[in-house]
């Protein structure tokens, strides 16, 4: 019922918005008073923030779920790669996370719908308000997408080094390769605490079924331990000629980078995590001629 209502709401507000975007989409005082305002009065008149309808919920792993978000208007859209702020209204407080796109472009431009998959954090609100409350038809709000850990060189071969929920943006690179340039060589090192945690496990092994040049190697730390450069370089010799995107806890990035240092490269680590339960941060690097450089560095976060 509660859906409803906003539904109708929205409805009314997006005729309304229609005679003054143009004057919103100026920038200066008069304007950001005004949407303070509006969004002060009632949240769904923001132009910032983007009301989208859950319309479907699947669950990955046990405790990690991906949902489908339909905008209820014109939406940005966004680069393989990239987030989104996800914003919920939990016991009468509106709270803000960080989630990272996990679907592809063609899938927005066919449906108008974007995936977010999220992983419960222990005490972590939003993660747990999502994974528990939140149904389909249930109405959220999202913001435009931001982050540069993105692939523009679809030549060079590639190398997705991540763990645990930092597959998501590296799935949607994946289904983008899948879609843009298939013959793409390209390895993905996934690193989980035991095979029930595969996040898309079975989307993973159709992909590299069928994609003649993708090599997909998931590892266990209940079954093998922590990521080795031993491991590193067993699961792709040619490690120094990659292109890499690596994603993953801050712990997790500071073994791979670590490994490196077998390479002699210089490391040049861009993105300070700040304190969080979560953060999950990719970077792009470039192991060449014994220099190592992170670039295009994004977060997700999940505080509590």
């Amino acid at each position: 019922m509660e859906a409803d209502i906003i539904r109708n709401k929205l409805a009314i507000k997006e005729r309304v918005r229609t005679g003054v975007s143009g004057f919103l989409k100026q920038r200066g005082g008069v304007q950001d008073y005004i949407e303070f305002i509006s969004c002060e009065i009632d949240p769904l008149f923001s132009r910032q923030r983007n009301a989208v309808d859950v319309v479907k919920i699947k669950r990955e792993t046990k405790n990690t779920k991906t949902f489908t978000l339909k905008p209820y208007r014109a939406w940005g859209g966004f680069k393989p790669g990239q987030y989104i702020g996800v914003e919920v209204e939990v016991n009468g407080v509106r709270l803000r996370r960080n989630y990272s796109i996990s679907s592809s472009s063609l899938f927005f431009k066919k449906t108008g719908c974007v995936n977010i998959t999220v992983k419960q954090i222990d005490a972590g609100r939003v993660s747990g308000y999502l994974n528990n409350q939140v149904n389909t038809r249930d109405v959220l709000h999202i913001s435009e997408a931001m982050g540069s850990f993105t692939v523009s060189d679809y030549i060079s071969p590639l190398l997705f080094v991540g763990a645990g929920s930092g597959i998501t943006p590296i799935m949607s690179i994946i289904e983008g390769i899948k879609e843009n340039s298939p013959l793409q060589e390209f390895t993905l090192i996934y690193h989980v605490l035991s095979k029930d945690e595969v996040v898309f496990s079975d989307r993973l092994y159709m992909l590299a079924a069928s994609l003649p040049n993708f090599t997909f190697l998931p590892h266990y730390t209940d079954e093998e331990g922590f990521v080795t450069e031993k491991q590193l370089i067993s699961d792709c010799a040619d490690i120094v000629d990659r292109n890499i995107f690596l994603c993953g806890p801050p712990g997790f990035m500071d073994s791979v980078l670590k490994c490196t240092d077998a390479l002699s490269c210089i490391l040049f680590k861009s993105g300070a995590a700040d304190r969080e339960d979560e953060v999950v941060v990719g970077a792009h690097l470039n192991i060449k001629k014994k220099t190592n450089t992170i670039t295009n560095a994004t977060k997700r976060q999940e505080t509590k």
